[in-house]
């Protein structure tokens, strides 16, 4: 999986944008981590599952320390329940 962005964005503070590809129907796949108060990766490096890329924070429009996590169809955001054990 590949890190395409990192940096602030508006009320989700700072986030970080990773791609998981492409499926064979040309489904595209990303997730994003919001709300994070240090990021652990740059854009363009690879990761993997249990990678750390950030740190939990209270970033953006945040009422206490949290994170954010999306998962993103098309750039469409799904419920995440179906992607997780």
């Amino acid at each position: 999986f590949t890190v395409i962005a990192i940096g602030s964005s508006g009320g989700f503070g700072k986030r970080i944008m990773i791609y998981h590809g492409t499926d064979e129907n040309g489904t595209t796949y990303l997730t994003i981590y919001a709300h994070l108060s240090e990021f652990k990766v740059g854009v363009g490096e690879k990761v993997k599952q249990g990678d750390l890329i950030g740190l939990m924070g209270n970033t953006g429009f945040s009422k206490g320390s949290h994170l954010h996590y999306e998962i993103r169809v098309n750039g469409i955001p799904v419920n995440p329940r179906m992607f997780l054990p």
